[in-house]
């Protein structure tokens, strides 16, 4: 890949990698100067520094904000896309070329676009009884939107009427005791795909009931299902419970519109669709702003996986070859590396961005990780980092967890970190013949980073 660092105030260009895209027009990105010639400055291939994704790491105070800040001012003014995942809001000071939403306030993840292992993750079923009965629950309700549907579009068919007896009173919940397992059958083979999709297309209010529904005796026959069984009720009352005080939760409500009372243009999905789909646009980075979330009950961090894995599956249809995307994560430690542990003790990773890092390259879906704490990043998504920038490092696992990921991070290299000065990085990576140390240029509009200073009380 090719890279060029551009030295203005002198005749030479110097080139940095292979000259693979020497004849072909890229767009640059003007980071500073080098740290030894204030008038040297240094301009580097976009897409070089992004497509085999980025990492930004350094301890607080060393940089890394005002570097983020200097990319995407680089990302507007080259007409390229990016989404930022800002945790604090210290970027929602920058406006041109920026669209914001914040979550919480005008915004929000709609819960319909959820996977299952996320309601997994939310709702922590233990293996046994309690989620395979979430398993249908879930399928059930999807049964029902597609029956309600069928009704509101006068569809009148065979296949509707196999449902009609096994649908409530109010037409929300499955009553499955004692009905005809063909006719159900019947009618989860015909809508099989929707059913079994992997998102959450149903009234997540009625899942609760809907649990106690699934909770019936194996059937006496190949005719009926079974009865209640009280033994399964027993045993689900408690992932009930959470399911109730899921939807209650002002965190989650919040993140995921749980209680279906906000506005559709609020939905995120659709924002981030519109985003992605304009040609013409004054925006080129959208900000998602968790300011307003709380840090209570991992939702932040189920939230981010959410994301995550909603652009890696818009990557996966192919909707980011033509015009690629920059995912930039700020705060990367907060989201990367984390487990929920359900009431049983057992574990499951959110692993979202560390497939993005492994998987999304060859469908245009970049990331670009900040973080000051490379040592909590798995190892496995810091590998997968052709680009670092990295700022002052005085932690002794940080630097080894970048000598370990950085194939030119030398041990010479790793001695100057401690010492580098305020917005100082190395410049490295493997589309780069030698590291460059830079002093990355202030923001015209600086994030909202700065230490709050005491004061003489008088």
């Amino acid at each position: 890949m090719y890279v060029q660092a551009v030295l203005l105030k002198s005749s030479m260009i110097k080139n940095f990698g292979t000259k693979k895209l020497i004849n072909k027009e890229v767009p640059y990105v003007d980071l500073g100067c080098l740290t030894s010639n204030l008038d040297t400055k240094v301009c580097v291939s976009q897409q070089a520094l992004f497509n085999r994704h980025c990492a930004i790491v350094g301890t607080t105070g060393g940089g890394k904000s005002y570097t983020v800040a200097r990319l995407i001012e680089n990302m507007v003014a080259n007409q390229s896309k990016a989404i930022l995942l800002d945790p604090t809001g210290e970027y929602s000071v920058m406006e041109k070329g920026v669209q914001s939403v914040t979550i919480g306030e005008d915004s929000y993840f709609p819960y319909q676009k959820l996977t299952r292992e996320d309601l997994f993750f939310l709702v922590k079923p233990s293996e046994g009884v309690q989620k395979p009965k979430l398993l249908e629950a879930i399928r059930s309700l999807k049964a029902v939107k597609i029956y309600q549907k069928m009704k509101s579009t006068s569809e009148k068919n065979g296949v509707q009427n196999l449902l009609k007896a096994f649908v409530n009173e109010d037409e929300t919940l499955v009553i499955k005791a004692g009905n005809n397992i063909v006719e159900y059958e019947r009618f989860s083979t015909k809508y099989f795909s929707d059913i079994e999709s992997d998102n959450l297309e149903l009234s997540i209010k009625h899942l609760g009931k809907q649990v106690i529904n699934e909770c019936i005796s194996p059937p006496k026959n190949s005719k009926t299902f079974g009865s209640r069984n009280e033994n399964d009720v027993n045993f689900c009352y408690g992932m009930v419970n959470r399911i109730y005080n899921l939807i209650n939760t002002k965190v989650y409500d919040d993140a995921f519109n749980f209680r279906d009372k906000r506005l559709d243009d609020q939905n995120l999905t659709a924002i981030i669709d519109q985003f992605i789909k304009e040609d013409q646009q004054d925006n080129f980075v959208l900000r998602i702003g968790f300011e307003s979330i709380g840090y209570e009950f991992q939702a932040r961090e189920i939230l981010a996986n959410a994301i995550g894995r909603y652009l890696l599956k818009l990557a996966r249809e192919k909707q980011f070859k033509e015009n690629p995307l920059v995912f930039i994560l700020d705060e990367a430690h907060q989201f990367l590396n984390k487990i929920v542990v359900d009431d049983f003790f057992q574990s499951t990773a959110l692993s979202s961005f560390e497939q993005i890092s492994k998987e999304s390259r060859k469908n245009g879906l970049f990331l670009c990780l900040s973080t000051q704490m490379p040592r909590d990043i798995p190892t496995g998504t810091l590998s997968q980092m052709g680009t670092f920038i990295v700022h002052r490092l005085i932690n002794y696992n940080d630097k080894e967890a970048i000598r370990q990921s950085c194939s030119s991070a030398n041990s010479d290299i790793l001695s100057y970190l401690p010492i580098l000065g305020e917005g100082e990085a190395i410049l490295t990576g493997v589309d780069f013949s030698m590291p460059l140390s830079i002093k990355v240029s202030k923001p015209n509009v600086p994030p909202d980073s700065s230490t709050p200073m005491f004061k003489v009380q008088k």
